[in-house]
C-alpha cells in the first residue's frame, strides 16, 4: 500500500551520523514553518536542494540498498515489501533532498525544529558531513565510502519508517540505533560493498540556494 505524502512526512527531526550523527526530533516536538515552537534546540538548514551531482550520489547508494536488501536485513523495517514501498513513496513524491547544515550531523529526518518549509522533504543528507566527507566516520566507516553512505541512509531510513528511537543531536541514542542497524543488517551492508564505488562525491558542489 503506497503511504501519502502527509504520512510520509508525519515525522520530528531525526539525524544520522553526532559525528556523525543522523538526526529525529520526537514527534511531539511539532512542525512549526519558520520557527522553532516547542525545541529545545533549532537546527539551521540552508541551500536546500533536490538536483544535482550530490543528491544523484544519495539515489544512487539508494539504489544500491535497494539491491542489497533481503529478508533478514528487512526484519527491522518491516519486511522487503514495506521497505520498498517506502523508498519508491519516498522517490516518488520528490521527498530527498540534500543541504548545508552543521557537518558533525550527517543527515536529517523530518522538518521538525528546523527552518525548513513543512512538506518539503523527508530525509535530507548534509553536502558537509559523512555522506561525502572523509573528515568524519560512521562506525569504522570512512566518510565519503560507500559503506558509510549506505550506513547513513539505512540509518535515515529507519526513523523515516519510525523503527528506531529518536536520536537528535545525542551520541548514545545514535550509537544505540546504529547498534540495531548492525544487529540486523549486516549482511545488507556486505552485499552493498561489493558494488562498484557509487559517486564517491567527497567534494560535492554547493547546492544553489533556492
Amino acid at each position: 500500500m503506497n503511504c501519502s505524502r502527509r504520512a510520509l512526512l508525519n515525522v520530528g527531526l531525526a539525524c544520522s551520523g553526532l559525528a556523525n550523527i543522523g538526526c529525529v526530533f520526537p514527534r511531539r516536538f511539532v512542525h512549526h514553518v519558520g520557527g522553532q515552537l516547542g525545541c529545545h534546540r533549532a537546527l539551521t538548514v540552508n541551500n536546500l536542494v533536490k538536483s544535482g551531482p550530490a543528491i544523484t550520489a544519495v539515489r544512487a547508494t539508494l539504489d544500491v540498498v535497494m539491491d542489497a536488501i533481503d529478508d533478514e536485513s528487512a526484519k527491522l523495517f518491516g519486511g522487503v515489501g514495506v521497505f520498498k514501498n517506502h523508498v519508491s513513496d519516498l522517490l516518488r513524491n520528490d521527498l530527498l533532498a540534500v543541504a548545508e547544515f552543521e557537518s558533525q550531523i550527517a543527515a536529517i529526518t523530518g522538518t521538525g525544529c528546523t527552518n525548513i518549509e513543512v512538506a518539503t522533504a523527508a530525509i535530507v543528507v548534509n553536502v558537509h558531513g559523512a555522506f561525502f566527507n572523509n573528515a568524519f566516520n560512521v562506525r569504522e566507516a570512512v566518510g565519503g565510502s560507500l559503506e558509510c553512505q549506505v550506513r547513513v541512509l539505512l540509518h535515515e531510513l529507519g526513523h523515516s519508517l519510525d523503527v528506531l528511537v529518536p536520536d537528535a543531536f545525542s551520541r548514545a541514542l545514535s550509537r544505540q540505533n546504529d547498534d540495531l542497524i548492525d544487529g540486523t543488517c549486516k549482511g545488507l551492508i556486505r552485499r552493498a560493498l561489493r558494488h562498484k564505488t557509487v559517486s564517491r562525491i567527497s567534494d560535492a558542489k554547493k547546492p544553489r540556494p533556492r
